[in-house]
């Protein structure tokens, strides 16, 4: 599980994703989360607003530094926010979690980018291979 910063200054933000994640209750009471069955499309949204409808300031999805953020545990999904870059180059989002989820991440897209150049066929980034338009993906 990990913290997805946004760094931008909109105050309502939002990101919807392809894919979400189940969760299975293990015999010793803990929590696993797997992928959804594709036979069953799912998406994720990721609320990134500052503000409540009454125009209120939601200091519960704050980080310290006064920046939304949101829970994300899907490696797909972590992947995307880690690769968004603003016009400058600057990161949109930053990955706040455990020690080694960046990481994981890193090596994640590495593997994916892989296996990509392996197959010609295969999508060459993230989102491609998660069968989504980038301009299907914000809502601003």
């Amino acid at each position: 599980m990990s913290r997805v910063v946004y760094l931008g200054t909109a105050r309502r933000k939002s990101v919807i994703l392809p894919g979400s994640l189940i969760e299975h209750a293990r015999p010793d009471g803990s929590k696993r989360f797997v992928p959804a069955p594709k036979t069953s499309p799912t998406t994720s949204v990721y609320n990134f607003e500052r503000l409540d409808a009454n125009g209120q300031w939601i200091f519960e999805r704050m980080t310290h530094d006064q920046h939304p953020f949101a829970i994300c545990r899907h490696m797909r999904h972590l992947a995307w926010f880690y690769e968004q870059v603003d016009p400058e180059g600057g990161p949109v989002y930053e990955l706040r979690g455990p020690r080694g989820t960046l990481e994981k991440v890193q090596r994640y897209i590495s593997m994916t980018r892989d296996r990509a150049a392996r197959n010609p066929e295969a999508p060459a980034n993230i989102l491609a291979a998660m069968g989504i338009n980038p301009a299907e993906t914000e809502i601003a």
